[in-house]
């Protein structure tokens, strides 16, 4: 992964890097963001999970809004 990045650290990698955790079951996609993601890929934020059917337009919004919940 780091190499794909064209990085030689993890912290180099992470620095600023954002992480949205993907699950599909049922026809239905759960987003869950997470925080401190530099900090060995950080801590999930269940309370923060965000659904969406496999449709472009609902997915894509409600990815960008996962992303926003990064912290």
């Amino acid at each position: 992964m780091l190499q794909a990045a064209g990085v030689k650290s993890w912290t180099t990698f992470a620095k600023g890097a954002k992480a949205v955790g993907l699950n599909l079951e049922n026809d239905t996609i759960t987003m869950e963001p997470s925080s401190d993601y530099a900090n060995e890929g950080g801590t999930s934020l269940p309370e923060k999970k965000r659904y969406s059917k496999p449709v472009a337009q609902e997915l894509g919004q409600a990815l960008l809004e996962a992303f926003a919940d990064c912290t």
